[in-house]
């Protein structure tokens, strides 16, 4: 098999591609950017362009400050450098070397291209930055993958020539600088020397995408073909070379054991088995001694030390510093030769003891006065020595060091955090410009040499030797450790029946390798014999015998010596997994304790709230618990009483928590200890459906019951005797209307297999005797879509109903004892009788059906991919209708009741339903829409992608478990919100024009135009959705109302809450034209009571020049009070129509009446209070300018219980209010009611 090849390029060509076309290109864009600013600071173009880093052109306090400035503006390449630097310790490992070294190419070019245009200071110091952060991701990553690109015996020279690269752009940057110096006027002299680098940065982007991965990269992601591809490639080899397989296996065992204990970035400061932290400290300490050695300084500011610290002329320090780069360039090639000749640890130190010896002659010469021509020679001759000694180790090696020290797992991350210390201390130096002396002093003992070592072999020495301070002694003793490593490993795998059988000549082998030569040893086992054969590298690639002697050592081993070992290694295994047993138990009980203690302490922290809470003030405390970041998200709910006096949990998307905080800033707007009445805490859970106490109806449950339990004989024969009394007709009346109306949000009955089952089950009523077994489903199906088809009526109690009255019984009897069987038909009644529950806002039961429908549809295996089933494509597509449908009804359920979901998005991966119009659960082929055509299925979709939404929304904002990041969860949440809301009014016209119903509406109150068009009004499925999506934007941003008002995002969440509480009341307002109001959304009512305090809470927060009056905006707040106050009385009255007068009613269904009476006058009070105490008055518009005729005769007016207040009597409505703070009215201060004075002109009933 050939090599593989990059571009046609292998072995050594293909390595010379690597550095010339990759590393090159990097590292002259290290040297030139560093030091390119520091030579144009003085051109006198450049310093009109930016005069506040003039230092040439002034003088005393306003030199020193521009000094200042100067060296941050130049410095503030290295903070980028660093930054970028950081960033590879992730970025490298997650994506790979070849596509860090891109984005560090593209951010290089970014930044160049800013600081050649710029013309203003922040332009230039954001390009440096930018520019920093490439060339800080190229100096971070470009040695590392250049290193383990690179064989052990020439890697040395190769990163060296990072050192050379570097120095060719520090003398590119001074000859260029130079001669574009001569440009005595104009941007020419400055401009183009920035610019010229985009030409390298655009070389480097091209090329690094064509050349090879970096082999360890590919192994560690698991990519062993394309490691042993790219092994191959850059050896010369073939991929089934002995030595490529060889290497690629110590690359995998070195994987292998740092996988056993993964490194983390933490581990890096610990010692622990692999010397973690000594290593880290050597990566610190030599790129610190590096920065602090002065190179940089010497590189950067060279033309200002000869012209500002030697007072040389300015071409002449300009011709000084070109001529002092262009010998550290020629310097390198020292450090070329001499780093894998004489080892690191040697350059090292005889580049570091140059230097300080240069630092300390050009200290020693620059103290004399600047008129000893002998002292500016001498200076001038120390920093030409400096910049010969400073290439030797200390420009490349100190890179290549720590990118050899560290272990496979953290080398990226290790090299990454040591280069930005480099660029740290770089800051540092280039900032304050001192000249600072230092030597590396007892580095000698600490820092080992390792030329010729694989980075398998370095990682092997750190990690067995006896301590920090024996390494060095450790390494030269072992000069062959990775072959005595493979050896003992190879021992270790031989079998034990195969040891006793090695004859007793060869039972031990013992070799002593030459100086320099690298034995290879094979192990082969033959007949139960083994057989040991050494060949030196050469002789081995040579296909010659060889002279190295290996010499044996021969000893006898008895039998009856192994035996005894063997029952001794048994017993230890025994007594080690015994350890090993107890050891986990010890740690599952720290475990627990450790969740106790958790759990504890969680408990604490609830019960700190509460108490919190109680206490007068402090509303953004209330409820909410505050995370690490200070944030305070809402998630604690609250114990309301329901029906018969027991108690539900209501969460904080039902607004409980909500009215509580608005209770809270209530209180401390007015100074008050005044309390909302409770009814505004539970009205969530009232039914506004209520049915009267007793009926007289043809049937009944008592009639059903036998001897205390519902029999199957009896209910039966009633159930079907009704269905003969109703006929197909109704029947069909209530599917259609199903049809019309849910089956678009909910479509979970298909038209041809719901009639069918029907007309076979009335045939079997009249001739045959049914099993009630066989058709309990259908019945559950039939009576759900009466009962959702007796929501939409108002007509009073009085006239005689059928079985619709009594379905909450019935139902629930039916369920209870005579149990669904677990298919598909069952399932689907259960789902209309779920929606059923909600709509009529029953909260026990609504929340056990919930569960149950999720439940069963779980394990009919709905939640899963259909595929996997074999179901016919109708069949699938009904399935996932169902799914769906599930899904959408228990987030509902969640939002409506305060509870957590019990749907997690892990446990689903089913497909979203197929847009189509198919009617047929046996179809074969499922037909889709032509381009452009919209589907009746579309609504559903769109309404499945917000209740997706939602579900996260829940996920994110209302557990007491994700709080971290709450502004950052609000806007990601929002931005899906807009994407969904601006697709939903591309595909469905109709949502988006009823926003613009909406929007006229909103026009028109805020120009205080009450007068509008009635005849154009939204569908249902329409209104739902806007709805829905409004009520979204309040669930995303009412968590941030707990933040505090000094918090940035609590003004935008508060300012969005407040946008989408108007249009809900205008929502409503809408559907209460087209009599949707009672079934438009559950628990309505409750919602037009939040968005009236929503609107109040926006008001008390507003500080005096933001009220309207102060400001030039009208004050719409009275006419949106006075719409949700008239909507809550038209609740009240409609369910008091419902029951009729004279009537007995149940206990719910007058608490339920009585709480939207007393919750539509507190909104008044509320109202009135805040304008009074703001200086406003109410400036409601007349009902004559735009009521209709109530056709309920038997509504009741809101006057008589206003009525019941006047007098000395105590008041009934709000018990708990102080004297002083609600007196009682008088006769004549209710008939200035305006409102309260007429009966509620907007009771519109259901019209069917």
């Amino acid at each position: 098999m050939g090599s593989p090849s990059f571009m046609g390029l292998r072995g050594s060509a293909l390595t010379l591609a690597q550095l010339l076309l990759v590393v090159c290109p990097a590292f002259i864009l290290f040297g030139y950017n560093q030091s390119n600013l520091g030579g144009l600071v003085s051109v006198t173009d450049f310093t009109n362009h930016f005069p506040r880093i003039d230092t040439v052109h002034t003088e005393g306090e306003q030199k020193s400050s521009n000094a200042t400035i100067q060296g941050v503006v130049v410095a503030t390449f290295t903070l980028g450098a660093m930054i970028g630097c950081l960033s590879c310790s992730y970025t490298s490992d997650r994506f790979g070397r070849r596509i860090v070294i891109f984005a560090g190419a593209i951010l290089t070019m970014v930044g160049e291209v800013l600081e050649a245009s710029s013309f203003q200071l922040a332009q230039l110091i954001i390009g440096r930055v930018i520019l920093g952060a490439g060339v800080g991701m190229l100096s971070g990553t470009v040695p590392t993958w250049q290193s383990e690109c690179s064989s052990s015996t020439n890697r040395g020279k190769h990163v060296v020539l990072d050192g050379l690269f570097i120095s060719i752009g520090y003398v590119l940057q001074a000859w260029i600088n130079l001669g574009f110096y001569q440009i005595k006027t104009g941007s020419a002299s400055w401009r183009p020397p920035i610019a010229i680098p985009i030409l390298f940065s655009l070389l480097l982007s091209l090329v690094i995408l064509v050349m090879p991965e970096s082999p360890r990269w590919l192994s560690q992601q698991g990519r062993i073909q394309e490691a042993r591809n790219t092994l191959a490639a850059l050896k010369g080899l073939s991929e089934d070379d002995t030595r490529i397989i060889d290497e690629l296996s110590a690359i995998e065992r070195s994987l292998e054991q740092s996988g056993r204990t993964a490194a983390s970035l933490g581990d890096m400061l610990k010692m622990g088995e692999d010397r973690l932290l000594y290593r880290f400290c050597l990566c610190i300490l030599l790129q610190f001694y590096q920065q602090m050695s002065g190179g940089n300084l010497i590189s950067v500011y060279s033309t200002v030390i000869f012209q500002e610290g030697l007072h040389m002329d300015s071409e002449t320090s300009r011709i000084l510093s070109g001529g002092t780069l262009t010998w550290k360039l020629l310097s390198c090639f020292v450090g070329f030769f001499a780093i894998d000749r004489f080892g690191r640890r040697f350059v090292l130190m005889v580049s570091g003891t140059g230097m300080a010896t240069c630092m300390m002659g050009l200290a020693l010469a620059t103290s004399f006065p600047h008129s000893n021509f002998g002292a500016q020679v001498a200076s001038v001759f120390f920093v030409f020595l400096f910049n010969f000694f400073i290439p030797i180790g200390f420009l490349g090696a100190n890179f290549l060091y720590c990118t050899e020290v560290a272990p496979t797992k953290l080398r990226v991350a290790m090299s990454s955090i040591s280069t930005a210390n480099h660029w740290l201390w770089n800051f540092a130096v280039t900032m304050i410009t001192p000249v600072a002396i230092n030597t590396i002093g007892y580095q000698y003992y600490i820092v080992f040499t390792y030329n010729g070592r694989s980075l398998e072999e370095i990682d092997l020495i750190f990690r067995n030797s006896p301590s920090v301070f024996a390494t060095v002694r450790y390494a030269r003793e072992n000069p062959q450790l990775a072959l005595e490593q493979d050896w003992a490993q190879e021992k270790e795998e031989i079998r034990h029946e195969e040891k006793r059988s090695v004859p007793r000549e060869k039972s031990q082998v013992r070799w002593t390798p030459a100086e320099g030569l690298f034995l290879v040893a094979s192990v082969s086992v033959y007949h139960g014999s083994l057989v040991h054969s050494f060949k030196c590298g050469k002789c081995e690639r040579a296909g010659a015998e060889c002279s190295v002697s290996v010499q044996l050592k021969r000893r006898t081993t008895p039998r009856g010596y192994i035996e005894p070992t063997e029952e001794l290694i048994q017993q230890l295994t025994q007594e080690l997994e015994s350890a090993r047993d107890q050891l986990q138990l010890l740690s599952a009980r720290e475990e627990e304790l450790r969740e106790t203690i958790v759990s504890q302490k969680k408990e604490i922290e609830q019960l700190k709230e509460l108490v919190t809470a109680s206490r007068p003030g402090g509303y953004t405390q209330h409820g909410g618990e505050r995370a690490a970041n200070g944030s305070v998200v809402a998630h604690l709910g609250r114990l309301v009483l329901g029906d018969g006096n027991s108690e539900f949990f209501a969460g904080s998307t039902t607004g409980v928590h909500f009215v509580l905080s608005a209770q809270q800033l209530y209180q401390t707007t007015f100074s008050s200890q005044e309390h909302f009445p409770e009814c505004l805490f539970r009205l969530h859970i009232l039914r506004p459906n209520g049915l009267p106490v007793a009926l007289e109806q043809p049937i009944s449950v008592e009639s059903c019951l036998g001897d205390g339990h519902l029999t199957s004989g009896n209910i039966f024969e009633s159930l079907l005797n009704h269905l003969r009394n109703v006929g197909v007709v109704a029947v069909r009346e209530a599917f259609d209307k199903y049809q019309q109306c849910w089956g678009i949000l909910y479509p979970v009955l298909l038209s041809k297999q719901f009639l069918d089952t029907f007309d076979d089950t009335i045939k079997d009523a009249w001739t045959t005797s049914m099993e009630p077994h066989l058709r309990v489903p259908f019945l559950l199906q039939v009576y759900a879509l009466i009962a959702l088809q007796s929501i939409h009526s108002s007509t009073a109690a009085t006239e005689s109903r059928p079985l619709s009255y009594h379905l909450d019984t019935i139902l629930s009897h039916l369920l209870g004892q005579m149990p669904c069987r677990g298919d598909i038909p069952s399932l689907q009644g259960l789902i209309l009788y779920l929606l059923y529950l909600q709509m009529t806002s029953q909260h026990s039961l609504a929340v056990r059906v919930c569960g149950m429908v999720v439940r069963l549809a779980q394990s009919l295996g709905l939640h899963r991919h259909t595929r996997r089933f074999k179901h016919s494509p109708g069949e699938s597509e009904l399935r996932r209708r169902i799914w769906w449908s599930v899904y959408v009804l228990d987030v509902q359920s969640s939002i409506l009741y305060g509870l957590p979901r019990n749907i997690q998005a892990a446990d689903t991966d089913t497909d979203l339903p197929t847009n189509t119009d198919y009617d047929d659960m046996h179809s074969d082929q499922l037909s889709y829409p032509l381009p452009g055509e919209t589907t009746h299925i579309e609504p559903f979709l769109q309404y499945v992608h917000l209740a997706q939404i939602l579900s996260r929304c829940l996920e994110q904002m209302y557990t007491t478990t994700n709080r971290r990041g709450g502004v950052a969860k609000i806007f990601r949440l929002q931005r899906e919100l807009d994407l969904w809301k601006q697709n939903v009014q591309s595909s469905l016209p109709n949502v988006a024009r009823t926003g613009e119903l909406i929007q006229t509406r909103l026009h028109n109150r805020n120009n205080n135009n009450t007068a509008y068009n009635p005849v154009e009004h939204p569908d249902i499925i329409s209104l739902w959705l806007f709805i829905l999506g409004e009520l979204a934007t309040m669930l995303i941003h009412r968590p941030a109302l707990t933040f505090g008002q000094q918090e940035p995002q609590f003004a935008d969440s508060l300012r969005s809450c407040k946008e989408a509480t108007t249009h809900l009341i205008l929502a409503f307002e809408l559907a209460s034209e087209v009599s949707f109001t009672p079934h438009i959304w559950p628990s309505g009512h409750h919602l037009v009571l939040q968005s009236g305090l929503m609107l109040l809470y926006d008001r008390w927060v507003q500080t005096p020049t933001q009220r309207p009056g102060i400001s030039s905006e009208p004050d719409t707040l009275p006419q949106f009070i006075h719409i949700a106050i008239t909507l809550l009385s038209k609740s009240a009255a409609h369910l008091d129509q419902r029951v009729g007068s004279g009537r007995p009613r149940s206990p719910s269904t007058t608490d339920t009446i009585e709480s939207l009476r007393q919750a539509s006058s507190y909104l008044h009070y509320l109202c009135t209070r805040t304008l009074d105490s703001q200086g406003g008055s109410w400036s409601w518009p007349p009902f004559s300018q735009h009521s209709m005729e109530s056709p309920i005769p038997q509504a009741r007016p809101i006057v008589t219980d206003i009525h019941s207040l006047a007098g000395p009597a105590q008041p009934t409505l709000f018990p708990d209010y102080s004297s002083s703070l609600w007196a009682p009215l008088s006769i004549d201060e209710i008939n200035q009611m305006e409102i309260f004075e007429l009966t509620d002109p907007l009771l519109i009933p259901w019209e069917n």
